[in-house]
């Protein structure tokens, strides 16, 4: 008789990847982790994003740099959609027109950061 889907044995394989934050450091500098991003997404071992080094890693970076850029981009993008709103507000429905310069400036210097940081990104 041959082999039959019960007579096979599936091994798993539990990753340990103690070498990866060092992997990705030259002088203290992080340069290479685009290529490991490369190389856990083209990887078809969905394991080892369950690995604790590589959620560890995740959570190193998004703590370390990530966060404060998210969160830095979310209050510019609050402040200009509510100065946005008080400036229709004064502008288009009270008909005030004193203070439409200064709020205009204000939602330009809101809309650099993203126009900026988006453009880099896509640089990149």
């Amino acid at each position: 008789m041959g082999n039959t889907s019960k007579d096979q044995k599936v091994y798993k394989i539990k990753y340990t990847l103690n070498l990866l934050p060092t992997a990705t450091y030259t002088n203290g500098v992080c340069l290479k982790v685009n290529e490991l991003m490369d190389s856990l997404v083209e990887s078809n071992e969905f394991a080892i994003f369950d690995s604790k080094i590589v959620k560890d890693f995740y959570d190193f970076h998004w703590n370390s740099y990530a966060k404060h850029m998210h969160y830095f981009g979310a209050v510019l993008h609050f402040a200009y959609v509510a100065l946005f709103t008080i400036y229709v507000n004064e502008v288009y429905l009270h008909r005030r027109y004193k203070d439409r310069i200064d709020m205009c400036w204000l939602m330009l210097i809101c809309i650099i950061f993203p126009l900026i940081n988006d453009s880099l990104q896509l640089k990149n």
